[in-house]
């Protein structure tokens, strides 16, 4: 992480204060650091004659860490504003963006109440699986790379996932099956192909099942949409022990 000046230096810049209520407030404020980091990773003092509190190396991996991290984290809060989110489902979310355990304390304070009424608590602790290739292999992306993804199953064709989103809805059914191949890359011959499966939101942490892990896998790979979540999977090429090349594609599975 990088030092608590650097943060606060960050969150000062960055602040949205125009949000009245503590969790949008904090929402948009992180959202608003990554978003910057993405463009501009240094930090600038606003005071000490503007001096530079990124230029060292540690200092640039430390806050490439943490924007990664958070970034992550934060396509997790996105249930907050679905339709369909439960007060489960938002406990659910900002346990796992904080990992603490306050929040199963805010479930205790429902549990009379829910037990009257015969439901059941659904906050669960996970296990924070995900990798991240910065961490794997040096990043440096001078090469392209593009991926196919097609659905297919129970009575379904194989089709484009952007063309079935286009078309019938936002989201992919349960029980389909996801292809994924790598079709093009000019990076030269001889490197690696590295795939991460991500699945996001509480459904995915109540069933242990964020995955997030980064494997070689060849030029092919499929997956099973199983649960409700905007998953991602991401494929990375890697030559000569360095990451040369990242793509991403959306995945998000509805309810039904």
């Amino acid at each position: 992480m990088p030092s608590g000046l650097i943060q606060t230096v960050l969150c000062n810049e960055r602040l949205k204060s125009e949000y009245s209520r503590i969790g949008e407030l904090f929402y948009y404020s992180m959202k608003a650091i990554v978003n910057r980091l993405e463009i501009d990773s240094s930090v600038i003092a606003p005071v000490d004659n503007g001096r530079n509190l990124s230029n060292r190396v540690i200092d640039k991996k430390r806050i490439t860490y943490w924007k990664n991290r958070l970034k992550s984290k934060l396509e997790d809060l996105e249930i907050l504003f679905k339709e369909e989110c439960t007060k489960d489902d938002a406990l659910q979310a900002w346990y796992g963006f904080f990992n603490h355990e306050y929040w199963r304390e805010q479930i205790s304070v429902l549990a009379v109440s829910r037990e009257r009424q015969n439901q059941q608590l659904s906050v669960k602790s996970f296990d924070d699986t995900e990798q991240f290739i910065d961490d794997l292999y040096p990043v440096n992306k001078i090469y392209t790379c593009k991926v196919s993804c097609h659905i297919s199953g129970n009575g379904l064709n194989a089709i484009k996932l952007s063309e079935y989103l286009n078309k019938w809805r936002w989201y992919v059914p349960h029980n389909l099956t996801v292809r994924c191949e790598l079709v093009y890359t000019d990076c030269p011959n001889n490197y690696k192909v590295l795939w991460k499966v991500k699945n996001v939101g509480p459904v995915s942490e109540r069933r242990n099942q964020i995955r997030g892990q980064i494997k070689e896998r060849g030029k092919v790979i499929e997956e099973p949409t199983s649960f409700y979540g905007n998953h991602y999977i991401e494929c990375y090429i890697v030559k000569n022990e360095i990451c040369v090349a990242i793509t991403r594609i959306d995945i998000p599975i509805g309810w039904s």
